[in-house]
């Protein structure tokens, strides 16, 4: 027979102690392979690069790099009523603001269930935006353009659980630039 006794409470910190200390070692030895990690990412040989993304958090990632970009313009094609079933108010207010901030104009081609006067605010929000009609142009994804990356969004599917598809290629990028600029 074995007996097994529980052991005293104070004992977790010691427990939670040693996890921490493994969680410092682990990340002291991320830090050592960055760099090396960074190279092999950085080499494209010209290549194109594809990423898939299917959660929301590496979506709202997509368009905190976009508030980034060099160029200091985004372009965006997408559907307002689907913006606004997907992406919280406040999250939409904060990209904005950060977008603002930044100093990054906006161009967006947008459709809604209903015309909306998004140009009526266009200077104070830095941004060019033109509406198509839903019944010209049903959107059933987002397109986000900036520097090097197209980004398709998809939010049909499950809810808060977007498709992303991401295209790196100055290239690629410039042809879709291209395309949206001659309908802008």
């Amino acid at each position: 027979k074995h007996y097994l006794v529980a052991a005293p409470p104070k004992n977790f910190d010691n427990i939670l102690a040693q996890k921490e200390k493994n969680v410092q070692k682990n990340r002291q030895e991320l830090e050592r392979f960055v760099p090396e990690l960074l190279k092999a990412y950085n080499k494209s040989n010209g290549r194109v690069k594809v990423f898939i993304y299917d959660n929301l958090v590496s979506v709202r990632q997509l368009y905190k790099e976009a508030v980034n970009t060099g160029e200091k313009i985004i372009r965006m094609i997408y559907s307002v009523d689907k913006m606004r079933e997907n992406v919280p108010d406040e999250e939409r207010t904060a990209f904005t603001q950060s977008r603002l901030k930044a100093g990054v104009t906006a161009r967006t081609i947008y459709n809604s269930s209903k015309p909306l006067e998004l140009k009526e605010k266009d200077i104070k929000y830095l941004r060019r935006s033109k509406w198509i009609s839903q019944d010209k142009v049903n959107f059933n994804f987002d397109l986000l353009l900036h520097d090097d990356t197209v980004a398709f969004i998809n939010y049909e599917g499950e809810k808060h659980r977007p498709l992303a598809i991401v295209v790196k290629s100055a290239a690629v990028a410039n042809s879709w630039k291209t395309v949206f600029d001659f309908m802008f």
